[in-house]
């Protein structure tokens, strides 16, 4: 991962033909800020427990975590956010000659009105022995160069980490996802080609087709709870809001990985639900499932129906299309298959209106063979996609035999 060594490095990069706009959150005051008083105090500089001097900073006093609270810097087009059920005092937001620290997690940078193919880096580093990590909730997906994390804590703006985020338009939102971070500047460039990854390995999750230990894992892990009459696990835990639940972490899913959520809301007991060898679903509005980590022009396909006799969409972020329907019937012969390509680099988004149960996921490989599918769809086929053998490698046109090309087997003479 690239660092970078000075600020001084990051404003000559501003001035470079891409287009690029640095905003500095080095030696801000608090008058710097636009805010709610009911949202957050103004409070006076002082010391922190290192000896380091700051020149102000902010209370969040609001006490409500179902809404975000807003900090925006002013006439920037950036907005710090926060919720949270207490209060936090001494400083939540502190303004220091070289950064600005976010003294908790729950919090969020919000890059207004962009447009697509823009790219937000953000420099940041861990505010303490808790490494941060950032990701893309709304409006972008997180760049493959991006490390993990942002190592051990720092506070010289020569040892912060680039994170990179590719917006897909309107306003990019940026969530912490572990704890405090220092934050030492925003730049937005005008677009163009970012870091290329290399495709995605062919990955298959097939939930028809459940591994005996996958089946261990599930009944082994106290999260889950199994029900004999209806074959099916359900996960036990609620969750709290923009809260997500790794589906590796639990023993039956491996590859790029898939993480469960919920947009807006939290997640209930009961909410994910496994019916072994049969399905996943989600029993929600607004349920999410992303998947991980993958790469511009990687084939993504999915076999899902409806879980009622309605109609039921998912909304796509980051592929060539934008919804996928579910026809309004509950029935197995309803089973619909799809395939995508991936825009760019990073997790590919479906937000379900309504429960479906999906069936079947893959990456740069074919869906398992099914019966009884009466309504098969798919995306245009782009003749530039591609090219991967039975390996799931990618190859060129030199390449001969039996090939994988918008999710279909084709043969390369």
């Amino acid at each position: 991962m690239k660092k970078i060594f000075t600020l001084i490095a990051v404003a000559a990069m501003a001035l470079g033909a891409n287009a690029q706009t640095t905003v500095s959150f080095a030696g801000l005051q608090t008058s710097d800020f636009t805010y709610s008083s009911s949202d957050f105090e103004a409070v006076a500089g002082s010391e922190d427990s290192d000896g380091n001097a700051y020149s102000g900073g902010f209370d969040y006093v609001k006490k409500d975590k179902s809404n975000w609270s807003d900090l925006e810097l002013t006439g920037k087009g950036i907005v710090l956010q926060y919720k949270n059920s207490g209060s936090k005092t001494g400083g939540f937001y502190k303004l220091y000659t070289t950064h600005t620290l976010c003294n908790g997690k729950d919090s969020r940078i919000v890059v207004k009105n962009l447009s697509a193919g823009q790219v937000v880096t953000i420099l940041a580093a861990s505010k303490g022995s808790t490494a941060s990590s950032f990701e893309a909730v709304e409006g972008g997906t997180a760049d493959a160069s991006n490390p993990a994390d942002a190592g051990a804590k720092q506070t010289d703006p020569a040892n912060f980490t680039e994170f990179k985020f590719n917006a897909t338009g309107g306003d990019l939102t940026i969530q912490e996802k572990t704890g405090g971070y220092n934050l030492a500047s925003v730049t937005i460039a005008g677009g163009g080609e970012v870091t290329p990854s290399d495709p995605t390995p062919a990955t298959t999750w097939d939930f028809t087709n459940m591994s005996q230990a996958a089946k261990d894992a599930l009944a082994a892990n106290a999260d889950w709870a199994y029900t004999e009459s209806s074959g099916r696990y359900a996960y036990q835990t609620e969750l709290a809001a923009d809260t997500y639940v790794d589906l590796a972490s639990i023993g039956f899913l491996d590859g790029a990985g898939i993480e469960v959520g919920r947009n807006g809301g939290k997640l209930n007991a009961g909410n994910i639900r496994v019916d072994v060898d049969q399905r996943i679903q989600l029993n929600t509005s607004n349920g999410v499932f992303k998947i991980k980590n993958l790469a511009k022009d990687d084939q993504v396909s999915i076999r899902y129906k409806s879980a009622s006799d309605e109609e039921r969409t998912f909304t796509v972020t980051n592929a060539n299309v934008s919804t996928l329907v579910a026809p309004a019937s509950s029935s197995e012969d309803a089973q619909k298959d799809a395939t995508m390509t991936v825009a760019n680099n990073g997790d590919l988004v479906l937000q379900q209106s309504k429960a479906i149960n999906v069936i079947a996921i893959v990456v740069n490989t074919t869906l398992p063979e099914a019966t009884g599918i009466q309504a098969i769809t798919t995306t245009t086929e782009n003749v530039n996609a591609p090219v991967y053998n039975l390996a799931g490698q990618q190859v060129d046109k030199s390449f001969k035999g039996v090939v994988i090309q918008n999710g279909k087997k084709l043969i390369q003479k």
